[in-house]
């Protein structure tokens, strides 16, 4: 416990002395707005705002982490280093960590600055998307996990609520598309957040819930494999909800009963309206109940269900239209 002491100590000192002060980013550079941005319940230990940088005069988001339970205390020197190593990352669809600092006036909140949030998450998306744009989003979602899991990133455990779109009129995926192509945004808050005791969870990918007995003397590789695979596996919740604009086992009244499904490998009930060969093999490979029978992130690149192809329009594709026109289908959400 007393090394424990020393090293949190240590490492608060080193945080200091390499920012330069936190009250002097905070205060000083970053004015912060009265602008709370839109958040969910699984992000609740992160209260996000808007501020300006007085340096480069545009506007950034500001996240503070409370770390307000005992046992998430513990877990400072983890998420130091993890927010460290985000800031070290860049990539077009990730939302970029520019700055990492401790709160002065209490050492139990971890602040961190990125990029503005630009666009809106699936659930208030409300134009109507074609078959090329889902397919882009969902190789954009791709190309991110890679460039993460290549770095040693994971899980990111992306959620439905965190991953934002906007029109990029400079980038279009498909010159007959009447709309500007989509540009998603990753949010990597839920990397952060998934080791908390304090995160409130929509659900958990079957491998999750399994026992400490059933994971110990996995090695690091196979632990790092067990990752990626539970990477995919919310993937595949993230196209589900894009498809059926509801929320994955929302048949479900409670936490304890999606656990339930999941853990007898029962899957979403989303999953049986889509009847489309190609998007059901995609989900069927992102969804299977054991994680090393589950599709790679490459090899999901790979699957004709992501080629683009300029032709009439499939079952699938007036499916998709069909479901994003018709409000009733947007009434549960």
């Amino acid at each position: 416990f007393n090394c424990f002491a020393h090293n949190m100590t240590h490492l608060h000192q080193n945080a200091q002395n390499s920012n330069n002060s936190s009250a002097d980013l905070l205060l000083n550079r970053y004015h912060r707005l009265n602008h709370k941005l839109a958040g969910s319940s699984i992000s609740k230990p992160i209260r996000s705002t808007l501020a300006i940088d007085r340096h480069s005069g545009c506007t950034v988001s500001l996240h503070e982490l409370s770390l307000s339970d005992a046992a998430d205390r513990n877990k400072e020197a983890i998420l130091w280093q993890q927010c460290q190593k985000l800031k070290q990352l860049t990539h077009r669809n990730l939302l970029n960590v520019r700055e990492v600092m401790w709160h002065t006036k209490n050492w139990n909140t971890l602040c961190y600055i990125t990029d503005e949030v630009r666009g809106t998450n699936i659930w208030r998306w409300t134009t109507a998307l074609t078959s090329h744009e889902l397919k882009d989003v969902c190789r954009q979602l791709l190309c991110v996990l890679q460039f993460l899991h290549s770095h040693n990133v994971a899980p990111i455990l992306l959620h439905p609520d965190h991953i934002y779109f906007y029109r990029d009129a400079k980038n279009p995926v498909n010159p007959h598309d009447e709309h500007a192509a989509i540009h998603v945004i990753v949010d990597p808050r839920t990397y952060l957040l998934h080791s908390l005791s304090s995160m409130v969870r929509d659900y958990y990918a079957p491998e999750q819930l399994l026992t400490q007995s059933q994971l110990d003397g996995a090695s690091t590789a196979v632990v790092m494999d067990r990752a990626h695979a539970t990477d995919v596996w919310f993937f595949g919740m993230c196209v589900l909800a894009m498809i059926t604009r509801q929320r994955p086992f929302e048949e479900c009244r409670n936490l304890f009963q999606r656990c339930q499904h999941i853990s007898v490998g029962k899957k979403p009930s989303g999953l049986q309206i889509i009847e489309e060969p190609l998007a059901r093999a995609f989900l069927d490979s992102c969804l299977h109940r054991q994680s090393t029978q589950r599709a790679t992130v490459l090899q999901l690149l790979s699957q004709p269900f992501l080629q683009l192809h300029q032709h009439e329009q499939s079952p699938f594709e007036r499916f998709i239209s069909n479901t994003i026109r018709n409000p009733a289908k947007w009434q549960s959400v």
